[in-house]
């Protein structure tokens, strides 16, 4: 199994959004009565569900190669047997899979750079330049 990281920036960032709504809810709440608490409560699971989505990223990573199949955790579950790509291009540094029902971009600029490599070595070892391939 292979698994394609996201960039440490696109992580850091979800932490610290999450820790700042988090702490700005806890603070509003110790601060205010009434209907501004269910604002306050609002924005608390806000900033909890920044949190989870980061530990979602930690955990999942941007892309998955396993079984001969391809899945992508970004905004949806996304998956893509080999057998079900028509094409593959690269498009201003993205990598597009053009499949029989559905078009899945991977975008670059997501991916930690060690990943990156190791798709792109992946990418060119399995579908061969009479395959598919750019």
């Amino acid at each position: 199994m292979i698994k394609i990281k996201y960039s440490n920036s696109n992580l850091i960032t979800h932490l610290i959004s999450g820790i700042i709504l988090t702490l700005m809810a806890v603070y509003m709440i110790s601060m205010m009565y009434g209907f501004e608490v269910i604002i306050s409560i609002l924005w608390l699971f806000l900033g909890v569900y920044t949190i989870l989505k980061y530990i979602n990223k930690v955990n999942d990573g941007y892309l998955r190669i396993y079984n001969k199949e391809f899945t992508m955790y970004d905004r949806k579950l996304r998956t893509v047997k080999y057998n079900e790509i028509i094409n593959i291009k690269k498009f201003a540094g993205d990598i597009i899979f053009n499949c029989e029902t559905n078009t899945i971009k991977i975008d670059t600029n997501k991916i930690e750079k060690k990943s990156l490599i190791i798709l792109n070595s992946f990418i060119d070892k399995e579908f061969t330049s009479e395959q598919k391939l750019y």
